[in-house]
């Protein structure tokens, strides 16, 4: 046992630079100074003598408040000289004795411990313990990791006792790294600094990167330049920075549910709040009031709410995944950046990667790289302008008749991945293209109807992408409706198999705007159409648009055959018709399933559960692979007389890609010419909302 001798000694002859004793620096004597101001020194420090020094074992805030209030001397205990392990027990010890010790604290406990020459098994199996942290090689090793950390770094982490998991991932990082960060660190609360250092490593993690390329780049290095911002908020903007690149997806539904609720205009004192990370489909409604009257108004309000299916279907379809969300990559060709769209379409997206590339040629290269192609190219998304044409005739098909309808290619490809989709055969480029100058689209279109000012025009999106699958992202829907809002001659349909309709519930309806839905039977959407809504969904979206004033439009196609088809599309057309008004239906397409035979071998090995392609189907006059005639004639057959019989007898139908055969057999007419079929699709009833 270390002798110790009670006696009194001159403060001025303690080294105090000498710290080999010292847990911790940080601290202050305010409110000691007061204490030994009033009552004296009760409790004395203990000193020992290294080099005929005398310097502090236990109590350094005892004695450097005594040196502030200028007290000659002071009562000690003084150790004989013994080792310094020894030593140290003391002020360990002590210490333990009264309080609690910081992460900080305990990685200098265990750190000086093994300096001093304590075995590795005493300290796991003696001091851990004691020090409230788990008994294993691994944590006395973080811990004297955490005590080799910058001294700035300590301080804070000690002053805001971080907990052990997060400065032992600051240990990880690198110095330069770890000086980079602390800036904004020192800002945040205690949360919200674990939560910064946590999300930080685990996006350099996931990256592959160093977090100092994070902070030094995109969004970070903007927030970090930016002089009208204080440190502190700063620091708010770089936490919330990385929380969103951390969790992505998250962050994009919450961000989506703010704006429903912020559109549903409700008092402050009524709050929409969706379960916690969307894990159940229930919104709780918080409602705040000081009073019965209060309660009554606010209750009312409520049931108001409550009583318009809009407001249900906005709450609930916020629950949504949006077809933009896998977005992972956006590569912009160069000088595209100066195109307003692809500065919206940036800021609408959110922090995801951005690569400049010379030419869409070097995308096209890397993708065909990859072992598929096209389910990749999904993930990403190129900003470029179109160099040629937005307006082109429709392709149709040679042998079969058309309907004289004129596409525009403003967005190619879309985020859906549907078995038997053309696109992945089609286009040369798998990754998502928006052609982002628009003003050069606006430019043609005033050309094009100049030229066909005589006749009446039938255009739209959606033939080489979905029309709203990235309108959130690149708001198209708006600015179309504009520009053909006064084109009386002209009809304009968006063309979709998504939910995606907030944009246009916000614009006001014109006669010629036509929204359009492609729909299939329930089992046909869950098997074959990958990432599209349901079809209920999409038939209440349509339901919704109508509401609004918009006349609405359906594709029934492709039409695809399987045991059980019959029934399951009535079911469809059923419910198609309880919710839509059949006098606002501006026209259905009827189209059966068919593709090019190169295309057969690519759903098979993109899709190899797939039983679509083994259908009886044969070559036809265009060589495309189609049902065998006899067999699309009874598909069509069930189709029309569902429609009829289920509330849709005066509305207009059309085949998409079939011969006069089957418009005369089916429709009981007879078009001689795509210019007769666009002829009677333009003579179209008037439609007001109910």
């Amino acid at each position: 046992m270390t002798n110790m001798k009670f006696t009194q000694i001159d403060t001025g002859t303690i080294n105090t630079k000498e710290r080999r004793f010292q847990i911790s620096p940080y601290f202050s004597v305010d409110s000691l100074v007061l204490s030994i101001k009033k009552t004296g020194l009760l409790n004395p420090p203990v000193i020992t003598k290294r080099e005929e020094k005398h310097v502090i074992v236990s109590g350094w805030r005892r004695i450097f408040a005594c040196r502030e209030l200028s007290i000659p001397s002071i009562p000690v205990f003084v150790m004989d000289e013994t080792k310094d392990l020894e030593a140290f027990k003391v002020p360990v010890f002590e210490n333990l004795s009264i309080r609690d010790y910081t992460q900080i604290e305990k990685a200098a406990v265990i750190r000086k411990l093994d300096g001093f020459g304590e075995s590795p098994e005493n300290i796991i199996q003696r001091y851990l313990p004691l020090l409230k942290a788990p008994p294993t090689r691994e944590v006395m090793d973080a811990y004297i990791k955490i005590d080799r950390l910058n001294e700035n770094i300590k301080e804070t982490a000690h002053n805001k006792k971080w907990p052990f998991a997060t400065l032992e991932l600051m240990t990880e990082w690198t110095e330069r790294e770890r000086q980079g960060l602390f800036p904004f660190v020192k800002e945040l609360s205690l949360n919200k600094q674990k939560e910064l250092i946590e999300n930080l490593f685990e996006i350099s993690r996931k990256k592959g990167i160093s977090v100092q390329s994070i902070l030094s780049s995109g969004e970070f290095a903007k927030v970090q330049k930016d002089i009208s911002l204080s440190p502190m908020q700063k620091a708010e903007k770089i936490h919330l920075l990385a929380r969103t690149q951390r969790y992505p997806s998250l962050s994009s539904w919450k961000e989506a549910f703010e704006k429903v609720s912020e559109n549903l205009n409700l008092p402050e004192e009524i709050a929409v709040i969706p379960s916690k990370f969307f894990e159940d489909e229930v919104i709780s409604i918080r409602l705040n009031v000081k009073n019965k009257k209060e309660l009554e108004k606010y209750a009312d309000k409520l049931k108001e709410l409550s009583s318009k299916k809009k407001f249900l279907f906005f709450l609930i379809h916020s629950l949504m995944i949006k077809p933009h969300t896998q977005i992972k990559k956006v590569f912009i060709e160069k000088g595209s950046l100066q195109y307003p769209l692809a500065q919206k379409v940036l800021k609408n997206l959110g922090p995801v990667p951005v690569e400049i590339i010379n030419d869409e040629e070097e995308v096209i290269e890397k993708y065909n790289l990859l072992k598929d192609p096209v389910g990749e190219g999904k993930k990403a998304l190129l900003l470029k302008p179109l160099k040629g044409d937005f307006i082109k005739p429709c392709p149709c098909t040679p042998h079969y008749l058309g309907c004289n309808y004129y596409i525009i290619n403003t967005d190619l490809n879309c985020p859906m991945d549907c078995t038997y989709c053309i696109l992945q055969h089609y286009l040369d480029n798998p990754v998502m293209v928006s052609h982002v100058n628009t003003n050069d689209l606006w430019e043609q279109l005033d050309r094009f109807l100049y030229q066909h000012r005589s006749r009446f025009i039938r255009i739209g999106t959606g033939e080489l992408g979905d029309s709203l699958a990235l309108d959130d992202i690149t708001e198209r829907s708006k600015e179309f409706i504009a520009y053909f809002r006064e084109k009386t001659r002209v009809n304009f349909e968006l063309k979709t198999k998504t939910i995606n309709t907030d944009n246009i519930l916000c614009e006001k309806p014109a006669d010629n705007i036509i929204i359009a839905w492609s729909l299939n039977t329930e089992l046909m959407a869950k098997k074959e159409e990958k990432g599209a809504p349901a079809v209920k969904d999409r038939i209440e979206a349509a339901y919704e648009v109508q509401k609004k004033g918009f006349r609405v439009a359906f594709h029934f196609d492709p039409l695809i055959l399987y045991r059980g088809w019959e029934q399951d599309y009535r079911d469809i057309i059923d419910r198609l018709f309880s919710r839509i008004d059949p006098s606002g239906i501006a026209w259905i397409s009827i189209g059966s399933l068919r593709f090019p035979k190169p295309l057969k071998t690519l759903i098979r090995k993109r899709f190899p559960l797939s039983q679509i392609i083994y259908e009886e189907m044969v070559g036809g006059k265009d060589g495309k692979l189609r049902y065998f005639k006899p067999m699309r004639l009874k598909l069509y057959q069930d189709i029309v007389r569902d429609i009829r019989s289920c509330g849709g007898k005066g509305v207009p139908l059309y085949f998409c890609m079939e011969s006069n055969e089957i418009w005369r057999k089916i429709l009981n007419k007879e078009p001689g010419s795509k210019e007769e079929v666009e002829a009677f699709l333009s003579l179209l009833p008037r439609f007001k909302a109910t």
